[in-house]
């Protein structure tokens, strides 16, 4: 993996706050990544559990963190509670979900993630290990009222329709195997296309409601959970849970409005400008 690609954890102050770090304190980092914001948080003398589905990004994180923190676990974040079981980790006082896909996956593991990079597999899966499931195959085997339904919740219903009809058309002369075959059909709609691929490629939304559900099981009274997400799609869900869990009483929204990132933070770090962070307290 690159060593020169920047992986700067977005909304890292606020992240610390939130969770209100204390020495000695149990978090779990249920989407680990490059390891920025684990180890901020060890840093702070808080012990961390760290989750990551993409084994060739726990391999760079452990090298990062393996002199503070040996409790690094190759899974899916919807698993944190037999996770977080099995390493004798729960209950905990933090739990961190960073839905951003990194500096990383754009641009050192060969999967497609950045549409530019026209000669990449087109694949977008977050853990190969689990799924043999990539984006070419969806493409190339998904009935048109299949891919209507992949794409008109990004796309909208109008755009997707014409989509669909180039990707049917283009896949009778030629399967989708690289990035270029797909770019190639609508430019304009390129990142909105990658995005609804990869949500679907990696059942998004259905680990999200599954992590969040987790999340709050495994932590104290008091705990905080932590939700960062990148497109409204993802928050509207996440506030969905959260309100769900507050009309239960199971605790409170801190957040009624997302935290967002200072314009400091995006003149330094333009990919964190989508970010949205929600806060939920158990009770």
């Amino acid at each position: 993996m690159e060593s020169n690609v920047s992986h700067e954890p977005v909304l890292l102050s606020e992240v610390l706050e939130a969770l209100n770090v204390k020495r000695g304190k149990k978090y779990i980092d249920a989407t680990l990544g490059a390891g920025g914001h684990s180890e901020a948080i060890l840093n702070r003398g808080g012990k961390v559990l760290g989750i990551e589905a993409d084994s060739q990004m726990l391999k760079f994180s452990e090298e990062r963190l393996v002199n503070n923190c040996p409790t690094l676990v190759r899974g899916k974040f919807e698993n944190i509670v037999a996770i977080s079981k099995s390493q004798n980790f729960a209950p905990v006082d933090g739990v961190l979900m960073d839905l951003g896909i990194s500096n990383f996956h754009y641009e050192s593991l060969k999967r497609g993630f950045s549409f530019k990079k026209g000669t990449e597999p087109l694949d977008l899966r977050l853990a190969p290990a689990d799924t043999d499931v990539t984006a070419a195959m969806l493409l190339n085997a998904l009935s048109e009222k299949q891919l209507e339904s992949l794409f008109e919740k990004i796309i909208g219903i109008h755009k997707s329709r014409g989509i669909i009809k180039k990707i049917l058309r283009a896949r009778k002369e030629k399967p989708f195997a690289i990035v270029s075959d797909l770019q190639n059909l609508a430019r304009q709609e390129s990142a909105e296309i990658f995005l609804a691929l990869r949500i679907a490629v990696n059942s998004e939304f259905e680990a999200l409601e599954s992590g969040v559900r987790g999340a709050l099981e495994v932590l104290n009274s008091g705990g905080v959970l932590v939700v960062i997400s990148f497109h409204s799609l993802e928050d509207k869900l996440v506030m969905k849970l959260f309100r769900e869990f507050e009309q239960k009483e199971l605790g409170a929204i801190s957040t009624q409005s997302p935290i967002v990132p200072t314009e400091v933070e995006i003149e330094r770090n333009p990919k964190s400008r989508s970010a949205l962070m929600r806060i939920f307290k158990k009770i």
